[in-house]
């Protein structure tokens, strides 16, 4: 990675806290460079497994972020597939055979069709799946207003960027448990 893009990726050390020494190891070696205090084995859970067999929606604009929390989530299990923005969200949800996708991830902010908007068009594709697929919100604010956007618009949930394992694999136990 050049110096540029390593820079970009600083916000990953904000994490340390919440990482396992799995995904620490897995993160040194596709070459991004973290400040952290080794952890012991004994101390962290085995995320690798749980969630094998899951498939992820993660629609996201932004590429190193995708690249980022793709990376995350693939190391609890679920495969991940990246829609660019709402338009190939829209896309992928319309050409997939029904019940590819577990768990829809769906950043907020993007040009174009925002999250808000492409969530409102899924649900409206007419399917129970589409219908009752999670979706998540993915958001770098807090606001109250947002949640209640979020969920006025048929998101499920919401999690706030950057992306805490504790709280991604309380979400995956959330709605990868249950089946629609």
């Amino acid at each position: 990675i050049d110096n540029a893009r390593r820079n970009q990726l600083r916000p990953l050390e904000t994490l340390t806290e919440y990482l396992d020494i799995d995904i620490i190891n897995h993160l040194r070696q596709i070459d991004i460079e973290i400040n952290i205090p080794n952890k012991k084995a004994e101390e962290t859970e085995d995320f690798s497994s749980k969630f094998i067999g899951k498939q992820l929606l993660l629609v996201e604009d932004n590429q190193i972020n995708a690249e980022i929390a793709k990376e995350l989530i693939s190391l609890a299990g679920p495969s991940v597939k990246i829609a660019k923005d709402g338009e190939t969200a829209l896309h992928i949800m319309n050409t997939s055979p029904e019940y590819t996708f577990d768990l829809i991830m769906m950043d907020i902010q993007m040009p174009g069709l925002d999250g808000y908007e492409t969530t409102k068009l899924i649900r409206k594709i007419g399917s129970d799946y589409a219908k009752n697929i999670p979706i998540v919100a993915l958001t770098a604010n807090t606001f109250a207003t947002i949640d209640a956007k979020a969920r006025h618009c048929g998101m499920n949930d919401i999690i706030v960027k950057p992306i805490e394992l504790e709280k991604l694999t309380k979400l995956f136990h959330k709605f990868f448990n249950k089946r629609m």
